[in-house]
């Protein structure tokens, strides 16, 4: 715990994925040096680049071309755990501002469909602009709940991928008010917010198809419990390795109960936990 704390108040760096629809890491790198940006390519992720200092992010090169979106190392390969899986569309359940939208968009194979859910205009707003950016028009938006889609629209998705709102706990170094936003019995509100998605999302995955649940939480009660009371309900889904989703750098990640989880102070990113899921029946 106190190695966390004194991780959580080291200044944070600024990781970027780069759009590799647009450029390439090696490239990137150069230009960033050209420009006096230091930089280095992420030791887990492919696409992740770590900026030495911050500053304004606009005013990065590429920024206006898409050639990357701001997100964590760990928080790219979360993405990653929806392959392999079987052919049919994707489903992104809480969309945001569409940091993993992008990174399943750049995974999708050729006729695959990637859908998002967002049900907060503020955010609306910010998705479409870095889909625009970032070169992804084709990304369909769902301005709604997934209780509201699961309702209006048809599922039988291969692929779902939950990136549950959750405490944050994993990444007070880069949001430090969360310290005094935060109150221990937040954790089971939190918790019921994040089964009640689960349930809605559970009917939308085709047989055979794959369940991916995320958080930046680093507490049991928003992670292993969640999947824990989520399967005893849903014995139709079970956990599976994410061994074959990972670059061999980031195998170390998963932990004995066949999950990623990472630690603030631990593996050099912040506190992130997923779990892939598959539908047996």
């Amino acid at each position: 715990m106190a190695s966390i704390c004194r991780s959580n108040s080291e200044p944070a760096r600024l990781c970027l994925r780069v759009n590799i629809a647009t450029t390439t890491v090696a490239d990137f790198l150069r230009i960033l040096a050209a420009k006096g940006v230091q930089a280095e390519a992420g030791s887990l992720a492919q696409e992740a680049v770590w900026l030495e200092e911050g500053g304004a992010v606009a005013e990065l090169p590429g920024y206006r071309e898409g050639w990357f979106f701001v997100q964590d190392e760990v928080a790219q390969l979360i993405g990653g755990l929806i392959l392999p899986c079987p052919p049919g569309n994707w489903l992104d359940g809480c969309a945001g501002v569409g940091g993993k939208t992008a990174v399943l968009a750049g995974l999708a194979p050729a006729g695959v469909k990637v859908v998002a859910v967002e049900p907060h205009h503020s955010r609306q707003g910010l998705f479409q602009e870095n889909m625009s950016r970032l070169g992804l028009p084709e990304v369909g938006l769902f301005a709604g709940t997934l209780a509201e889609y699961a309702a209006s629209l048809p599922g039988d998705f291969a692929a779902v991928l939950i990136d549950a709102p959750c405490s944050g706990l994993g990444v007070t170094g880069r949001h430090p008010d969360i310290r005094w936003q935060r109150r221990e019995e937040d954790l089971l509100t939190f918790q019921a917010n994040q089964l009640a998605i689960l349930r809605q999302a559970a009917p939308l995955v085709a047989g055979g198809g794959v369940l991916v649940y995320g958080t930046c939480s680093t507490e049991p009660e928003e992670n292993e419990v969640v999947i824990a009371l989520f399967l005893q309900e849903f014995p139709q889904f079970a956990i599976d390795s994410p061994a074959a989703s990972l670059p061999l750098a980031a195998q170390h990640l998963i932990d004995e109960a066949g999950c990623l989880r990472t630690i603030p102070g631990h593996q050099g990113s912040d506190g992130f936990f997923a779990v892939r899921m598959k539908r047996i029946r």
